[in-house]
């Protein structure tokens, strides 16, 4: 059976997903291949640790062939139809291979309805019992960790990702580079290659503090900047839209500033959110415009149930938006619709400045004023243009926007 045909029988189901199998048939097909090219006492030595098998003569480890889903035959007591992760099998060689991730071992009753044994102990009396004189069992494991009484050896995925970067040489173009290089990405994507930071990471970290520290002065500026706006718009400001500390995955490190609610819902419970001050991260929906680019932000965020944003509503947003950068001192604001699966819509209407465009204004000076004017400016139209009535007359543009959302008002 082919590879890809040895895939295909594996299928997700509730209790199990076919990850360790898909490593044990990707493993396998490697190590065909890597025998083929003679490299199999190299990995057994280095990998999996198997000395005697590596000094195996030559020809019997070219002679070498891997079995998945390998049956134990009748006479092996409990052991019998039971089924190794991988075996390999040559002249006087047998080898078992047992792969876990993070599943337990599974236990089976003795043939005296007693005791209960696990797979490794197993698989170990089944290897005891056979002729060839040149045998091991291994486990390879991610997270599993080995009974406690077991004595024999251990390997983890991360070794072999380590031997297939660090050790590995195939010839290019072969199939056994496609497949060692699709192995370890393989094993990179379910973060089982182990923990490595690199130099410019380590020596990053006192700036990564300092940039946090700055967000949370900018976010200071930015609630203290909508305090004031509040303050100073007075009776105008929408009475329903009350101060917020922000929760959730709308705060730090995601987020830094202040928010207002209506009726000072919690930020995670509430389907309107007036923001004001700095995103470093995806928050829900709403981020920063460019990947890994903090930026300054005055905006609304409205998430909508159910259903398609409605040609009134969308005809709404635009008109808000058109009134905002209408006003003195506050253009570029712009509307963002995300699209969900299985909800409404997410609509963001904000004016950004990202910390690159801050730095750049300040020419090395203090970030402070560049920022609250930026805020106060932006604070000061939305909650103006939020307290008017809109083109209809039906209701203020707050109450409009917040009926969008679907939730009770």
């Amino acid at each position: 059976m082919g590879f890809l045909s040895q895939l295909y029988r594996y299928r997700q189901r509730e209790q199990r997903s076919p990850l360790e199998d898909y490593l044990t048939e990707a493993l396998a097909e490697w190590l065909r291949h890597a025998t083929l090219a003679e490299e199999l006492a190299a990995i057994v030595d280095k990998v999996f640790q198997f000395d005697r098998v590596a000094r195996a003569p030559a020809n019997d480890l070219l002679a070498v062939r891997w079995e998945t889903q390998h049956v134990i035959g009748h006479g092996h007591e409990s052991a019998t139809n039971k089924r190794p992760d991988l075996v390999g099998r040559g002249p006087d060689i047998f080898i078992i291979i047992e792969n876990k991730t993070r599943a337990p071992f599974t236990v089976h009753l003795d043939d005296d309805g007693v005791a209960y044994t696990d797979q490794l102990t197993l698989y170990q009396r089944y290897l005891d019992k056979r002729r060839e004189t040149i045998k091991g069992i291994v486990l390879l494991t991610y997270a599993t960790l080995p009974p406690k009484h077991w004595m024999g050896s251990v390997c983890y995925w991360k070794e072999v990702a380590r031997y297939l970067s660090q050790t590995h040489r195939p010839k290019g173009g072969s199939a056994l580079a496609f497949m060692a290089s699709n192995l370890l990405a393989l094993i990179k994507d379910q973060n089982m290659s182990g923990t490595r930071i690199d130099l410019a990471d380590i020596v990053a970290l006192p700036a990564f503090d300092r940039l946090q520290e700055g967000m949370r002065k900018l976010g200071a500026v930015g609630l203290k900047s909508l305090s004031e706006s509040l303050k100073s718009a007075g009776d105008a400001v929408p009475a329903e839209l009350q101060f917020r500390k922000p929760t959730g995955p709308l705060s730090p490190p995601a987020f830094f500033g202040g928010s207002l609610t209506p009726a000072a819902r919690a930020t995670t419970d509430s389907n309107l959110v007036l923001l004001c001050g700095v995103i470093a991260r995806p928050a829900y929906e709403l981020m920063p415009a460019h990947t890994g680019l903090p930026d300054l932000i005055v905006g609304i965020g409205i998430w909508k149930y159910a259903g398609c944003l409605e040609p009134e509503q969308q005809a709404l947003l635009e008109e808000f938006v058109r009134s905002l950068s209408d006003q003195l001192g506050s253009p570029n604001w712009h509307l963002t619709v995300h699209e969900r699966d299985s909800y409404g819509p997410v609509i963001e209407v904000s004016s950004r400045l990202s910390l690159m465009d801050v730095h750049y204004l300040a020419k090395g000076g203090d970030w402070d004023d560049i920022a609250s004017d930026f805020f106060h400016q932006r604070c000061e139209a939305m909650l103006t243009i939020l307290a008017s009535v809109t083109g209809d007359g039906m209701a203020t543009m707050e109450k409009a926007l917040h009926a969008i959302t679907g939730e009770d008002i």
